[in-house]
């Protein structure tokens, strides 16, 4: 999976999905192994929940990975930044993990992080 991931990703300079477990590329469909997977969904819930700072539980012990979110002080400008990072990965359909940060999706993420700090 890593050498297609640095394949894709960077060589061919395109942004992998992930959708339903599955890693996805134009019309390629790709699945991880459980402890990446794990991680992925992790990852996912970031993104889903706008989560800025948490704790994981049950990384090894199950499946059905929980973060629990923590506080985490920002400035607003900050906060809504990062807030503003993470739609941009929730409507490309992907996480920072599987994403390529070029074009469009680097722009706005240096966009949103930078200006605000």
């Amino acid at each position: 999976m890593e050498e297609i991931y640095y394949e894709i990703n960077f060589r061919l300079k395109r942004v992998l999905k992930f959708d339903d477990d599955a890693i996805l590329s134009d019309s390629q469909e790709f699945f991880a192994k459980a402890n990446l997977l794990r991680e992925l969904r992790i990852e996912q819930q970031f993104v889903d929940e706008n989560i800025k700072a948490g704790v994981v539980r049950n990384f090894y012990t199950t499946e059905a990975v929980k973060v629990e979110k923590t506080d985490l002080d920002l400035s607003e400008e900050l906060e809504t930044a990062y807030t503003e990072m993470l739609a941009t990965f929730k409507n490309a359909k992907t996480i920072p993990t599987l994403a390529y940060l070029g074009g469009e999706l680097l722009d706005s993420v240096k966009k949103k992080i930078f200006e605000s700090i």
